[in-house]
């Protein structure tokens, strides 16, 4: 937790300042109310299930509805069920990959890869969904890339990740990779950045802790609004109506405002709240005094017309229409013509629904689908024909037209789709949507710009989730029982090397180098794969492969090495088996070492063993690159 006044510290003093926080933050969480309840505004905000997180700092939610918590007293990041049950726990203390020394603030990003904030590592670290390390970014200093007291993080629609680094008084922007894009915060002298979060136009708010102040950022970093007033900001949530929610720390409580910058609601606290983070179904969830995270429900949206459908998305507020709820709770409403049937049945699929109309094909019935009960996106209108039907699912927003046609509109955009073309529907952000189609036959797209007929079957570029790829860890190590290395791999592929896709087909997976492969003795190897969807998107990872080096294959490979030379071809027997015998009695103190021995111990053996290769370079039965190689392995060990 960070006051104000500590928005700019030197390197030296800052890891020792983050000791004591942890030290101040630990009493805050004894002395405050343990059960931090929170009275809302008149009856605006509904508090729901609490549970406990030891050191709870950062929080994020994934589009699946699992959070994210930071976990700073155990220095991990944990993944949990709405309902607090832990799913998986990332970290621990330490300074190597994958672990944590004072983890600040997470981001789920659009693929579900979660960053992490790494403040006494001056880094980013990213995982994928089920917690493997994909890589880290950063390092300790003021240029470029660089950080001095990393908190808040960011991710965009396009993957892109911005982090708020304080002590340098600025934001930066990384790809999606970790590659450094630029620097934002010049023009605006940020006097320690603190949280920052992403709206729906892509615009940046971005809370100032010594300034009191947050601030509105295009994405081409021009200054749009800034906020004033505040005590210390710390985090931004903003939903999906673009009302801004901010935590105002010192205050206890997080405020509400209008997209223009107007305060429309403020949820106050008996404690102090740390971070938020909103659900898709509007719940917010906050990290308490350090030590819980609690839940709040949003106030129930005007419906004029009672018919369960919220003003904001009722094309007829003042008229009761037919509404019905699929499986996965999803709201729809249907306006008719006279002597339609409209029929709904749930499907297998748990957010599906199969809309089936009959009557005369000149008739039309427009149905509203895939509304959550809470009124928030991502919903989208179906118009169909008499005798027509499709299955909308939901979870996805994918639609299949099973006879006939159907017209699919969100805002300005009108999607055409005929019998056997399935469509995955995607919201641009805009006003319009799109509809990636990779089956049937051509769809027409009316927009205000016009209309274009698709004849291609497929529009890959609007299907923005990549497949999933998962690879072995960050390193398989080998242990070969030969000289030659070992092979590792088949032909179908590595070992837990794997791929998924939100497509019926599976991903196409190539590797280099190509599966199997054989690695040589002592090698560190990195295999580069990519998973291919048929959509042409692509998610690509890396793991090293490392091949050990034991006394047994490293005097196996001596041998071969000396065997090999010219001069030992000219030999008899007799002197071929006392030069192996040599060789064996120089590679016999590898035998005695072990874990336990001092370096020192170590370093005495594996010299020993080289002057004995320097000896054999010497005289011609070894090259002197060969003795060079056989020492580096030996070093290894």
């Amino acid at each position: 937790m960070m006051r104000a006044s500590e928005g700019r510290c030197t390197r030296g003093t800052r890891k020792v300042k983050a000791a004591a926080r942890l030290v101040r933050v630990a009493l805050l969480a004894v002395v405050a109310t343990l059960a931090a309840t929170a009275s809302a505004n008149a009856a605006q905000w509904t508090p729901g299930a609490a549970f406990p997180v030891w050191g709870a700092a950062g929080i994020d939610v994934g589009a699946d509805g699992n959070l994210w918590v930071v976990e700073g007293f155990d220095n991990s990041v944990g993944k949990f069920a709405p309902d607090g049950k832990r799913l998986l726990t990332v970290g621990g203390f330490g300074t190597a990959p994958g672990e944590f020394n004072l983890p600040s603030a997470v981001a789920v990003g659009p693929n579900g890869d979660v960053f992490v904030t790494d403040v006494g590592g001056d880094r980013v670290q990213h995982f994928t969904d089920d917690g493997t390390l994909v890589g880290t970014f950063g390092s300790g200093g003021s240029g470029p890339g660089q950080f001095e007291n990393p908190r808040g993080v960011a991710v965009d629609a396009s993957g892109n990740v911005y982090v708020a680094d304080v002590s340098n008084g600025r934001l930066q922007k990384f790809s999606a990779s970790g590659d450094y894009v630029e620097a934002i915060g010049e023009p605006f002298q940020f006097g320690a950045p603190f949280g920052v979060e992403v709206d729906p136009d892509g615009n940046l708010w971005v809370t100032d802790t010594n300034g009191g102040t947050v601030r509105k950022i295009a994405p081409d970093g021009t200054l749009l609004q800034t906020l004033t007033g505040f005590g210390q900001p710390l985090t931004v949530a903003i939903d999906g109506s673009g009302q801004v929610h901010i935590v105002n720390f010192d205050r206890q409580r997080v405020e509400t405002y209008s997209p223009s910058g107007t305060l429309v609601d403020q949820l106050q606290f008996n404690g102090y709240v740390h971070s938020i983070a909103l659900g898709r179904n509007g719940n917010l969830y906050a990290t308490v005094d350090t030590s819980e995270v609690r839940t709040f429900t949003p106030p129930a949206p005007a419906d004029t017309d009672g018919d369960g459908i919220p003003d904001a998305i009722d094309g007829d507020p003042g008229i009761p229409s037919t509404s019905f709820r699929d499986a996965a709770g999803h709201n729809g409403s249907v306006v008719s013509n006279p002597g339609l049937a409209v029929s709904f049945v749930d499907l297998p699929d748990p957010d599906g629904v199969k809309i089936s109309v009959a009557g005369p094909s000149t008739s039309r019935v427009t149905l509203t689908l895939c509304v959550p009960a809470d009124g928030s996106g991502p919903g989208f209108t179906v118009r169909l024909n008499g005798g027509s039907s499709v299955e909308a699912f939901c979870g996805s927003v994918r639609l299949k037209v099973v006879s006939g046609q159907a017209e699919v509109a969100l805002g300005a955009t009108t999607v055409q789709m005929t019998q056997g073309v399935t469509g995955k529907v995607s919201d641009n952000g805009d006003g319009t949507f799109a509809v990636d189609h990779f089956a049937g036959d051509p769809i027409t797209i009316t927009s205000p710009a016009g209309t274009t007929s698709l004849s291609d079957g497929r529009l890959p570029t609007l299907d923005v989730t990549p497949p999933k790829l998962t690879v072995p860890g960050s390193t398989v190590n080998l242990r070969p029982t030969g000289a030659d290395g070992i092979t590792y791999g088949t032909a179908a592929g590595y070992p837990g090397v794997s791929a998924t896709d939100d497509r019926t087909a599976t991903p196409r997976v190539t590797c280099t180098p190509e599966a199997p492969n054989t690695f040589a003795l002592g090698s560190d190897t990195t295999v580069s794969c990519t998973a291919t969807d048929e959509a042409g998107l692509s998610t690509t990872k890396q793991f090293t492969v490392h091949v050990g080096v034991t006394p047994t294959t490293l005097c196996s490979l001596t041998l071969d090495l000396v065997r090999g030379s010219t001069r030992y071809k000219a030999l008899t027997t007799a002197k071929r088996t006392a030069l192996a015998n040599r060789v064996t009695t120089a590679c016999a103190p590898l035998d005695r070492l072990t874990a336990s021995m001092t370096s020192t111990q170590k370093s005495a053996i594996v010299t020993l063993y080289g002057r004995a290769m320097d000896g054999l370079a010497t005289e011609g039965w070894l090259t002197t690159a060969q003795a060079t190689r056989l020492k580096g392995l030996a070093a290894q060990m």
